[in-house]
């Protein structure tokens, strides 16, 4: 990424990226995204796999962004490769990234002052 303005254009225009959701046998899931290859995180049931499968899409984009690599576009759902062996239960969903939690972390949103009970103005 070349300035703090490109990357915020690209984060406020990120789209969602899709992750497969597979059933396993805890009885959980676990996630695997096409786009990012080394991505993958599960969860106990699919609710916290989906919570687990928004932060590790959130930090591979967030390490692309530190990094300075281009983000690969996201996949089409329907057009996925199908798996003979499909675990039954598997499902694509589109998942959002956390844009603001990424652009805090880079640094691209300023922190707002507070005001200590004292008066002074300070930023956490």
């Amino acid at each position: 990424m070349t300035g703090s303005l490109d990357a915020k254009s690209v984060l406020r225009a990120l789209v969602p990226y899709p992750a497969v959701f597979v059933p396993n046998q805890f009885g959980g899931y676990d996630v695997y995204f096409s786009n990012f290859p080394s991505a993958q995180t599960s969860g106990l049931n699919f609710n916290s796999a989906h919570d687990a499968a928004e932060e590790e899409l959130t930090t591979q984009i967030y390490l692309a962004f530190k990094e300075g690599a281009e983000l690969p576009p996201p996949s089409d759902p329907a057009t996925l490769p199908e798996d003979d062996e499909e675990i039954t239960g598997t499902r694509v969903l589109m998942i959002e990234p956390d844009r603001d939690w990424i652009m805090r972390r880079l640094g691209l949103v300023k922190k707002p002052e507070r005001v200590a009970p004292d008066g002074q103005r300070y930023r956490p």
